[in-house]
């Protein structure tokens, strides 16, 4: 993040990463399948819901130091989500307490809630089972309505509402900054105990395409 953009982290991290590994999931991995990624896609797509959220929302405080973000992920629902279907105003409570916490902890989410791939709509997504309302999630209908309030509603309000512009490129520069002091810091304290990480092209200049580099091959090609 902390050498990036705005505009330059969507494009690369959320409709790159995000979106793509979720699509990867989305169109590899079988849905017949026991072990079918659907905690995996959820995790991801409530860690995206959550960070759009700060992006776009209100004015954010600082706690402690640290930017306080525990609207965000109600704040992307009611904003973003709930024009698609109004069931998302209040997922947006069950899926940042019950949910996003869980899962992002302890990878299971808290309360009896039912994580599905396999169905249709109607039957497996924001509907309730039995008298005890049982909550039914499906990752493959959250990652459509996701991808369409992003791609639909967000992008267009950043390249033409200047105040959303402005508030997302604050938002996201205040995130940055703390990010880099966090790093800083982090790897500060660590030093002495990576001696025996290995240093490889150590000779060779960092650039902003050098973690793109070794994210595409698996390593740094060496051009002579």
């Amino acid at each position: 993040m902390q050498i990036n953009t705005l505009d330059e982290f969507l494009q690369k991290y959320i409709e790159g990463y995000l979106f793509g590994d979720l699509n990867s999931v989305h169109d590899i991995v079988p849905i017949a399948d026991d072990s079918n990624a659907s905690y995996l896609m959820l995790s991801g797509l409530c860690a995206g819901i959550e960070f759009l959220g700060y992006l776009t929302g209100r004015d954010y405080t600082v706690e402690n130091g640290r930017i306080s973000t525990a609207h965000a992920f109600e704040d992307y629902c009611s904003e973003y989500l709930s024009p698609i279907d109004s069931r998302y105003e209040v997922f947006g409570t069950i899926g940042k307490k019950l949910i996003r916490n869980g899962i992002m902890h302890n990878f299971a989410t808290k309360g009896i809630i039912g994580v599905t791939r396999r169905g249709d709509r109607d039957d497996t997504h924001l509907v309730r089972y039995t008298d005890e309302g049982v909550i039914i999630i499906n990752p493959e209908y959250l990652l459509e309505d996701f991808k369409k309030s992003y791609f639909e509603d967000v992008v267009d309000r950043l390249r033409n509402d200047q105040i959303m512009r402005h508030r997302a490129n604050r938002n996201y520069v205040a995130l940055r900054d703390q990010d880099a002091e966090e790093i800083t810091r982090t790897l500060r304290r660590v030093s002495g105990g990576m001696s025996n990480w290995p240093w490889l092209y150590r000779s060779i200049p960092t650039n902003d395409e050098t973690t793109e580099l070794i994210e595409q091959n698996g390593n740094l090609p060496i051009v002579s």
